[in-house]
């Protein structure tokens, strides 16, 4: 049976330190599976079964925000001493290396001697909870992470306003900005720690020239116009203001906060 597979906090931590401060992270070449006894988002235990190693695991196109293993995965033959396992785990190496992620193997699989443990396509998946990263940059970051597909950060980040609800699958294009003197805002220094990316330093934006309407969402892109939503906040702090002539517009240094999770 298929279960939706959580990336690690190392994965996490290292994409996010990609998009917002441009932090290499280049992408495996291959990912290794592995079979595990525990598992979480800080690590495995991998099991220890005569003559076991990891498989190398290939995975198709994102579908939505999710990613799922392509062929089938055969593993060496147990010898003498057996193993449970309740857990998979992904790596970029076929020992040691990094952990990227993991999920929970179902139903349990019990390996005993002569045993040639399988692992059926389609039964890994990898999947971005939905919520506060756009969909486009949650499908960059899984071909990234598990498909050696190189994602380029944007040369600078955008912080934008919105009238109107932002969802995972609006776009640089559908977001509805104010008028009335309104820009985005290039972002300076964002500082990236335990997966979080805050920003650095007071972001003013222009004054207005009049009324921006009722700010309901916030967000940041990759470009000044149009572009790709990144991450966004729909019931930010200061949801419901509305900024008018001359009023000044900022967030102060460390308010805006982006995550993976």
């Amino acid at each position: 049976m298929a279960t939706a597979g959580a990336l690690s906090n190392y994965a996490e931590n290292k994409f996010i330190d990609l998009v917002m401060a441009e932090t290499v992270f280049a992408a495996p070449t291959t990912c290794y599976l592995g079979l595990c006894t525990l598992a979480a988002d800080t690590g495995v235990t991998e099991v220890a079964y005569t003559n076991y190693a990891r498989q190398a695991i290939t995975f198709g196109a994102p579908s939505g925000r999710s990613i799922t293993q392509s062929a089938e995965i055969s593993f060496p033959q147990c010898g003498a001493t057996g193993a449970t396992v309740d857990f998979y785990g992904i790596f970029d190496a076929v020992s040691a290396g990094n952990f990227l992620g993991w999920g929970v193997e179902t139903p349990q699989k019990v390996i005993v001697e002569n045993n040639t443990p399988k692992i059926a396509a389609s039964q890994v998946v990898m999947t971005v909870d939905a919520g506060k990263m756009s969909n486009y940059l949650a499908q960059a970051m899984l071909n990234h992470i598990f498909r050696a597909t190189a994602y380029t950060a944007p040369t600078d980040r955008y912080l934008a306003f919105s009238t109107v609800a932002i969802t995972d699958a609006s776009t640089g294009t559908t977001i509805t900005e104010p008028a009335a003197g309104y820009v985005r805002k290039t972002s300076g220094i964002w500082t990236v720690t335990a997966g979080a990316a805050v920003n650095a330093a007071d972001e003013t934006f222009a004054t207005p020239s009049g009324s921006w309407g009722v700010i309901t969402a916030t967000a940041v892109l990759d470009a000044a116009t149009v572009g790709n939503l990144l991450f966004y906040d729909d019931a930010p702090t200061g949801e419901g203001q509305t900024p008018t002539t001359g009023d000044p517009v900022k967030f102060l240094a460390g308010e805006f906060s982006v995550s993976v999770a």
